[in-house]
C-alpha cells in the first residue's frame, strides 16, 4: 500500500519498502514485526467531540492546520479592531523633506504603524493634524468613520496647544480617565464615544513606545477576545544599578538575554523620553516601583517586549525565576 493508504481489514502491520526485498514470487522481510507498525490508528491525534480549539485562543498556522485537520473551512471569529493613527504638532515634518528651524522629522506614527502590522492588527487611517482645535477635531471625526480605535500622539498635556482632549470632548466622547503614574508617559489619555475608544498617547517617542506598550498592547489583544494574561511579567537578574527617585513607576527600556540559567537584564542609556536610540535596542521594560533602588544581582520585574506567541496562546515560557 501507498503512504497514508487504508491499511486491508486482514492486516495488523505494515513494513516499508526499504525493510524488504523481493522478485516476482517472494518478499523478504529483514527486520522483526510487531502488531501496529507504521499504522496511524483513527482518533489517535484527536477523536470525535474532542475540543481541539478553544474560545480566546489566537489562530496561529498551526492552530488553523487543526481546524483544516478536522475538517473545518470557516471559523467564527473575533473581529480585529480598526486602528486609526493621528499624529499632531505644528513641528511635524514627513521624513526625507528638508526640516527648516524649529522643525522635527515625524516618527510616531511609524513605530505605531509598524508595531500594529506586527500584531496582525489593520491600520485604516494615518492622518498629521496641526495644533487646531478644529483641524483636530475633523480629523478625528474623520478617522472615526472608518476606525474602531484611535491611536493619538502629542496634545495630550496642559499646554496652549494641547487639543486632543477638547476635540473628542467636543465629538461628543467621554474621558476615561487623564494621566497616569508611569514614566515617561504621565500624560497619557484614555476616551470613550459609544464602541469607538481613544488612546491618547504622549507625543515624546519613548514616551509612545512605553504607553503603546504598557497600555495599549494587552487592550488589544483582550478586545478580540485573547484570553493571555498581558502585560507578561518575569523576574530577571539585574546588571546596572537603578534608582527611582520619583513618585511614578518608571519603565527603563533594557537588553534582556539569558545567561547562567538566568534572565539577565541591563538597562540602556540614555533614558530620556525624546531619546529614540535606546528603544530601537530594548528587548524588555524594567518595571522600577516609585522610591526603589536595586543593585547589581538584584531580581527585578520586567516586561518583554515582542513575545507575542506566549502572549496569543495563553502560555508562559520555561523561564527560570529567582
Amino acid at each position: 500500500i501507498m503512504t497514508g493508504a487504508p491499511v486491508p481489514e486482514d492486516a495488523d502491520a505494515v513494513v516499508q519498502q526499504e525493510w524488504t526485498e523481493w522478485d516476482d514470487s517472494t518478499v523478504k522481510i529483514k527486520k522483526r514485526v510487531k502488531p501496529g507498525l507504521n499504522i496511524r490508528p483513527a482518533g489517535e491525534d484527536f477523536k470525535s467531540r474532542t475540543v481541539v480549539l478553544h474560545a480566546g485562543q489566537y489562530l496561529t498556522p498551526a492552530a488553523i492546520t487543526v481546524a483544516a485537520s478536522a475538517g473545518r473551512r470557516e471559523l467564527e471569529v473575533f473581529r480585529r479592531p480598526r486602528v486609526g493613527v493621528i499624529t499632531t504638532g505644528d513641528e511635524l515634518v514627513e521624513p526625507g523633506q528638508t526640516l527648516s528651524p524649529g522643525k522635527i522629522w515625524e516618527s510616531n506614527s511609524y513605530y505605531l504603524v509598524s508595531r500594529l502590522k506586527t500584531l496582525g492588527l489593520p491600520v485604516h487611517r494615518v492622518t498629521r493634524a496641526i495644533d487646531r482645535l478644529e483641524t483636530l477635531k475633523e480629523v478625528m471625526f474623520e478617522a472615526l468613520r472608518d476606525a474602531d480605535v484611535i491611536l493619538t500622539c502629542g496634545g495630550v498635556s496642559v499646554g496652549e496647544r494641547d487639543f486632543v482632549r477638547p476635540a473628542w470632548e467636543a465629538l461628543g466622547g467621554e474621558i476615561v480617565f487623564h494621566g497616569v503614574a508611569v514614566k515617561p508617559g504621565k500624560p497619557f489619555l484614555v476616551g470613550q464615544l459609544d464602541q469607538k475608544v481613544l488612546f491618547g498617547l504622549p507625543g515624546n517617542p519613548a514616551s509612545v513606545f512605553v504607553t503603546f506598550e504598557r497600555f495599549v498592547r494587552p487592550w488589544l489583544w483582550w478586545v478580540q477576545g485573547i484570553d493571555a494574561p498581558l502585560p507578561l511579567r518575569v523576574t530577571a537578574t539585574l546588571r546596572h544599578p537603578l534608582v527611582n527617585q520619583s513618585d511614578r513607576v518608571w519603565y527603563v527600556r533594557a537588553r534582556l538575554w539569558f545567561e547562567e540559567a538566568h534572565w539577565q537584564v541591563l538597562p540602556l542609556a540614555p533614558q530620556g523620553s525624546h531619546i529614540v536610540t535606546t528603544s530601537a535596542e530594548a528587548t524588555a521594560l524594567i518595571e522600577v516601583p516609585p522610591q526603589q533602588e536595586f543593585t547589581v544581582g538584584q531580581s527585578v520585574v520586567i516586561l518583554p517586549l515582542y513575545w507575542e506567541p506566549y502572549d496569543l496562546l495563553g502560555l508562559t515560557p520555561e523561564i527560570p525565576t529567582m
